[in-house]
């Protein structure tokens, strides 16, 4: 199935779920549980619901993931270089420190998983030395915003402290949003 037939379904499924009448709104609460099957509670803010569901949870969260992701590392920093970059294959690659084969090992595993998806590039490239580039999408809006802004924070979470993540959440928040539909 398509990815974003995929994603469309999610959204519908979503918004039917927890009764959203505001557009706007679903959008940006999709791009956080977007996937969780969660009920959200629209009414209550955003960064109130990503503190009680998802960081006073994280030991719970962070269990589940790390059991697809098998804790390697590897898969962390390709989730973590794809939840914040253009989603370029070869990009993420250079963007985790990893070689192309190690980033394609790693990416076929996390599209194994169910956590990615790839995109077939329909560019043609710039010149003919080069070849297109995939893109690697998440199957599920939840885990990018998981790999964008609690993983990379994890230190302070675990302890309780959200400060950091509340920092680069709310600088990054609009621009995460808009990229997610």
């Amino acid at each position: 199935m398509h990815h974003h037939t995929l994603l469309y379904k999610q959204f519908r499924s979503f918004c039917y779920q927890n009764k959203a009448e505001d557009i706007e709104k679903a959008i940006e609460y999709f791009a956080v549980f977007g996937g969780t099957g969660w009920d959200v509670d629209l009414s209550v803010s955003l960064d109130e619901l990503i503190e009680t569901k998802i960081l006073n949870n994280y030991r719970y969260l962070h269990g589940d993931l790390t059991k697809i992701t098998q804790s390697n590392k590897t898969h962390h920093a390709l989730l973590s270089a794809l939840a914040l970059g253009d989603r370029r294959e070869h990009s993420a690659f250079k963007r985790a420190n990893l070689s192309r084969r190690e980033g394609e090992k790693s990416a076929d595993f996390l599209i194994d998983s169910g956590l990615l998806h790839r995109e077939r590039s329909q560019e043609e490239p710039a010149d003919e030395t080069e070849e297109a580039t995939d893109r690697l999408v998440f199957a599920s809006p939840f885990v990018r915003f998981w790999f964008a802004f609690v993983s990379p924070y994890y230190k302070g979470i675990k302890e309780g402290d959200y400060g950091e993540m509340r920092q680069k959440w709310g600088n990054a928040r609009q621009s995460f949003v808009l990229t997610s539909r």
